[in-house]
């Protein structure tokens, strides 16, 4: 099986937050909380080999549950989810109020399904989908169009 070049790094994700904390509020705790390196890593070797649309509700859905960052692993999420399905060759488009909506849905089933709002064990990355996956990707495909069949460089 031949990987995915279009799938999100680590790296990438890392500089996503990293870019984030710098328009952000400062987050105080982080040395108490710091970056979780690790449960990135496992994000993205976990990643499904699935329809554009099904691994970029992985990515939305999965990261926050993990919560690798002292703050803003939400907005990471979206903005990760964005890059992915333009490389696939999607325009992913919402508005700030259907993000924060989203985002509000997405916590009330956390807790519905894992009974808390704190981060999970990386087991979440290799779970079938349940009904946050399937809130993630009815998200996805309402706000998502294809602008044009994927092409790479040579």
């Amino acid at each position: 099986m031949t990987a995915d070049p279009d799938r999100l790094r680590t790296e990438e994700i890392l500089k996503i937050n990293r870019e984030l904390a710098k328009r952000s509020v400062p987050y105080t705790g982080s040395e108490e909380y710091p970056v979780r390196r690790e449960k990135v890593e496992h994000l993205v070797k976990n990643a499904p080999t699935r329809s554009p649309i099904d691994v970029a509700a992985y990515y939305l859905k999965t990261l926050p549950l993990l919560q690798p960052f002292p703050n803003g692993n939400h907005r990471t999420a979206l903005i990760a989810t964005e890059i992915f399905l333009k490389r696939k060759g999607y325009r992913f488009d919402y508005t700030e109020d259907e993000a924060d909506q989203l985002r509000n849905q997405m916590l009330s089933l956390q807790f519905k399904i894992y009974g808390t709002y704190e981060e999970l064990p990386e087991a979440v990355t290799a779970e079938p989908d349940n009904e946050l996956f399937r809130l993630c990707r009815d998200f996805i495909k309402k706000r998502t169009k294809h602008v044009r069949p994927k092409t790479r460089p040579k």
